[in-house]
Order: C-alpha cells, then structure tokens, then sequence
C-alpha cells in the first residue's frame, strides 16, 4: 500500500468529487480516483499535532492584515466564534486559545488613565502654587483641545489610516 499526500487547489470541495475525478480516458473507458485508491479528507500536514488543555484540538489561525483594525477584527472572530459554538455537537467546544489584543487594550486604558491622572496632578499643582480656581480652568479647557488638535494634524497629514 502506498499512501500520497496530495494538495490540489481546485473548487472540488467533498470526498466524493474527487472520487469522481477521471484519470484515464481509455476509448471511452474511464479510470477514475475511486478506482484504484482510497479517498479521505484530512489534514494538510500529519506531522503536526495540536493540544488545547490536554486535549487534542483543532487549530485555526488567524492573521490580522497589517492594514486591518486588530481589535475590530477579534470582536469580529469572537462573534463567529459564539455562532460556531451553537452548531458544534455536545461535548464539543470553540475558543480562541490566544487574543494579542489584550495587551492593545491593556495599553489605551493605560494611556487614558495616565492623561486623567496627569490632568488631575496639573490641577493639583496649580491650584497649590496659584490658588486660584480660575487659574486652573484655563489649562482643565485647553489640555484637552490641545490633544484633540493634534489628533486631527496628524490625522490631516495622513499618519492615521
């Protein structure tokens, strides 16, 4: 018995098309796959094994286009994801094993955090040294205008996609 592995980029999508593929034409005598080897769907590779908790797992990547939203498209895959789930038999499950948008997410709040407590400390001080509640109106109205002005420069110049 000899086993091939054979990759094909074709539309036939079900074992029994390629059965169905003709490899000899002998005056009308047709030789077909079926005819002279066994047809099965499996892997691209045998050599590689995936194991998700102990347990033998599928696995299915997903790479995110360098042009593309990164947390955009884990909301995306996590929504495909639950509708995976609910057509899966019992005792079957669908999770994502790795989400690298947690540390994105992680990052903008630590940014948000760091610009409330900067704003809070700017206040703190300038009340303390001024003492002035007027004084500190003007840098509570402009620090933020300012960051929104420069959200759209660079914005205008092209440095957002």
């Amino acid at each position: 018995m000899v086993a091939v592995n054979l990759s094909t980029n074709t539309d036939l999508t079900s074992v029994e098309e390629f059965q169905n593929l003709v490899l000899l034409n002998d005056n009308g005598a047709f030789v077909r796959l079926r005819d002279i080897a066994t047809v099965v769907l499996g892997s691209e590779s045998s050599e590689a094994e995936v194991a998700f908790s102990g347990e033998t797992a599928v696995f299915m990547g997903v790479w995110v286009l360098p042009n593309a939203n990164a947390i955009d498209v884990i909301g995306l895959v996590q929504d495909e994801m639950a509708a995976l789930q609910a057509d899966l038999p019992p005792g079957m499950q669908a999770r994502v094993a790795f989400d690298a948008t947690a540390y994105i997410n992680d990052a903008i709040n630590e940014v948000v955090r760091t610009l409330f407590l900067t704003l809070g400390i700017v206040i703190v001080v300038i009340f303390f040294f001024i003492g002035s509640l007027r004084a500190v109106l003007v840098p509570v109205i402009v620090i933020p205008i300012a960051l929104i002005g420069a959200f759209f420069c660079h914005a205008g110049v092209g440095l957002y996609h």
